[in-house]
Parts: C-alpha cells; sequence; structure tokens
C-alpha cells in the first residue's frame, strides 16, 4: 500500500496531467498498461466533471491497495458542487446536467455527451459515488490490478 497523495484540482487543463501522474502511481500499484489507459481516462474525465459540474475546484487523492492478495489503485474527487440529485440518472448514457439528452437537443445547450460517468463505472472494479446535497459530490474509484 503506497502514501496517499493529494492534488488540487482548479481547472480543466490540469485533467491530463493528473491522469498521466494517478497513471504512474497505479503503475507503482501494479495496474497494467490496459488497466493504467482506464485510469487515464477515468481521472481526465472526473477531473473535467469536477470543473465543469462541481463548483469549479476540488480534490483528488490517490492512494495504493492491498487487499487478499490484490494490488490496485484507489482514487477519491470530491467537489464543491451542487451535488447529483439521482446517482442513477447520471450513471446512465445519455443523461447529463439532470436532464436526458437527445438527438434533439442542440449543442449549444449541452456541456458533454452524458457518457461520463457511465464510461468511469464501465472502467473500474469498483465505483462509488456519494452526493452530499445541497452541496458537493464525493467519487470513489478503485482499480485492481486483476480487474
Amino acid at each position: 500500500m503506497s502514501a496517499a497523495r493529494r492534488y488540487a484540482i482548479s481547472n480543466e487543463q490540469e485533467r491530463f496531467w493528473l491522469a498521466a501522474e494517478v497513471a504512474r502511481q497505479g503503475e507503482a500499484c501494479g495496474l497494467d498498461g490496459r488497466r493504467r489507459g482506464a485510469l487515464r481516462i477515468v481521472v481526465a474525465e472526473l477531473v473535467s466533471n469536477v470543473v465543469r459540474h462541481g463548483g469549479g475546484g476540488g480534490e483528488l487523492t490517490a492512494r495504493g491497495l492491498e487487499r487478499g492478495g490484490r494490488r490496485g489503485l484507489e482514487v477519491i474527487v470530491e467537489d464543491r458542487g451542487p451535488g447529483i440529485a439521482s446517482v442513477e440518472c447520471a450513471l446512465r448514457d445519455g443523461f447529463s446536467e439532470g436532464r436526458d439528452l437527445t438527438p434533439e437537443t442542440p449543442a449549444s445547450a449541452r456541456r458533454g455527451l452524458g457518457v461520463g460517468l457511465g464510461a468511469v463505472a464501465r472502467l473500474t472494479s469498483e465505483l462509488h459515488i456519494e452526493p452530499r446535497l445541497p452541496a458537493g459530490t464525493r467519487i470513489r474509484v478503485v482499480l485492481w490490478n486483476d480487474r
């Protein structure tokens, strides 16, 4: 198990640097190239969500895990936004910013595709989303070296 590393999130441009930094931690925890690639996507998506929907900033914490002979990496992202009213809806592809997106939804009325959290769920071994209504969300993901 490795020591936790904390990173402040303040702008969307940090997402790729943070994704690479956390992937380096994943390598040290035994994640293979495919899982590190998934980790980069997950971190970039979560950081982007913090900036776009989470009140403009937050914090990412990453640490190595060992459990039952398995090794992996835990990532926790916390923000100060309005929170997620329905986690079930937020995980559904085509849902963004509290509404369903349709082909008729003009591009000017959306800030994303509505597939981000669903993709995070598909790419991780574990996902826990804790809305802290009326303000803030805490998302915890784990990627294990054996899936």
